[in-house]
């Protein structure tokens, strides 16, 4: 196995954790980003503005908005487009397709979620799966029969996933309650936070009657941020969290020294442009480069009233029903990953 190979494999992810992932963030996200709000306005300055314009958005009825998300390398191309809803955070929902060809197997996936977070329930609908089965199952063969079985159970059906069943879900859930109710809790994240500041406001820009705010999120201190919140009494304390153990981390050490030992390249910061009009964000746009990978994505919000999110109609299959192959692809690729960290290791010392 290459150091390029071991790499890729390091950072290898199935289509199907992808999508869990992305539910789990629509509950994570509005814990994350009431706690980071908290934070920031304690700080003041630009950040304090970017806090408090967030905050007004959050706190509107109705937020609805297009989306678009593209990423270029490479093995290929891949993008995603669509629209979303929101009721008063309650009731969230986002039609939207993915497009695109990578490591020539075109990709073609109409995707649907649905979110009841007061019933901290989200549904997800996706067709056409077989064509991320091919994409993931030549990269990694032996991941192939568990993803296919998965694809046969939930092709064309909502798959039901509780926030019982996300572990981050839950921990960023009672992370955000100890944050808005205990002011000593909010200090002590502040001071963490002034330790590590990845939001770097890089220049604010009057576009009359909107501003512009360029910021840069700094990934190391963000993962430096984490790891240390990781280790404070006010994460450890929440046995939810506890529980969890490092769930937050990007991904783990021994994962870090393995490619940073095989990638030339160091990743750019990512450039994120909030524009801010009567006190609420009204688009965003991000950018990122990582080892020739360009990713871009854009939301712009208005706040007009929409119609009633009605439930999700039609078969539904529980996230439960997938757990014995989601244990199995978890097993091959901390075995793949192990294999890798290995080999690299092997040809590092060859190379002494």
């Amino acid at each position: 196995m290459s150091k390029k190979h071991a790499s890729s494999v390091a950072a290898k992810d199935t289509p199907y954790r992808r999508i869990v992932i992305l539910v789990a963030g629509l509950a994570v996200a509005i814990g994350v980003f009431a706690g980071i709000s908290m934070i920031a306005r304690g700080i003041g300055g630009d950040e304090k503005k970017i806090a408090d314009a967030l905050v007004a958005t959050l706190k509107e009825p109705y937020i609805n908005g297009q989306v678009a998300f593209a990423q270029q390398s490479q093995t290929g191309t891949m993008e995603a487009k669509g629209s979303f809803q929101s009721e008063n955070l309650a009731k969230v929902s986002l039609d939207a397709k993915l497009e695109g060809e990578m490591q020539n197997h075109k990709i073609d996936v109409p995707l649907q979620v649905f979110g009841d977070l007061k019933a901290s329930s989200v549904y997800v609908h996706a067709s056409n799966l077989t064509t991320l089965v091919d994409m993931a199952g030549a990269n990694i063969p032996a991941i192939k029969a568990d993803l296919s079985a998965m694809a046969d159970k939930i092709d064309g059906k909502w798959l039901h996933i509780e926030q019982k069943d996300s572990r981050a879900g839950v921990c960023a859930s009672k992370l955000a309650d100890v944050v808005a109710r205990d002011e000593g809790a909010t200090k002590k994240i502040i001071n963490i936070y002034k330790d590590n500041r990845f939001i770097e406001v890089e220049k604010v820009e009057d576009k009359s009657p909107a501003r512009e705010y360029t910021v840069h999120m700094n990934d190391e201190k963000l993962k430096s941020f984490i790891k240390a919140l990781q280790r404070h009494e006010v994460y450890t304390s929440i046995k939810e969290c506890k529980d969890a153990g490092t769930l937050f981390a990007n991904e783990p050490e021994s994962t870090q020294q393995t490619q940073s030992s095989s990638q030339a390249q160091e990743p750019e910061p990512a450039t994120v442009k909030l524009t801010v009009q009567d006190g609420k964000i009204v688009n965003l746009a991000s950018s990122s480069t990582l080892n020739s990978q360009m990713s871009t994505s854009r939301i712009s919000l208005n706040f007009a009233k929409n119609k009633p999110l009605q439930n999700p109609q039609g078969e539904v299959v529980e996230y439960t029903e997938l757990q014995s192959n989601m244990s199995s692809l978890g097993r091959i690729m901390q075995e793949q990953l192990q294999a890798a960290q290995q080999q690299s290791a092997t040809q590092q010392s060859g190379a002494m």
